[in-house]
């Protein structure tokens, strides 16, 4: 795989995530996040590893039931409401270090970043 392969993979997921993600989907990745939290957590340098970094970026470290009534609450809709103010046609930064000539094109690379529905 090349790197312009794995950009339309990423830019094709993004453009999922905005306008076609489903319940069912989300339900899956909630449960994978559940499952991330509890296993982070499972040993004590772990536990004080998350609560340091809660209390580090919130200060407030809140309890793992907390943690998944939020991871609960979220629904699709929340999902492709974000995803579309945040990433849907906007326009990529784009860093290259060496030799730049084998970039694709910019404008190419822009189109990626939304579909057109009918």
């Amino acid at each position: 795989m090349q790197v312009d392969d794995a950009r339309e993979i990423i830019q094709g997921e993004w453009m999922k995530l905005c306008t076609t993600v489903t319940d069912s989907e989300l339900i899956k990745v909630k449960q994978q996040l559940k499952w991330k939290i509890l296993k982070q957590n499972e040993t004590a340098a772990g536990a004080c590893l998350d609560i340091a970094k809660w209390i580090f970026y919130t200060k407030y470290a809140p309890t793992i039931q907390e943690k998944f009534k939020a991871i609960d609450q979220l629904v699709a809709d929340d999902v492709r409401r974000v995803c579309y103010d945040y990433i849907y046609d906007k326009c990529p930064a784009v860093v290259a270090v060496g030799a730049t000539e084998a970039l694709q094109i910019h404008s190419r690379m822009r189109g990626g970043m939304y579909w057109l529905r009918l």
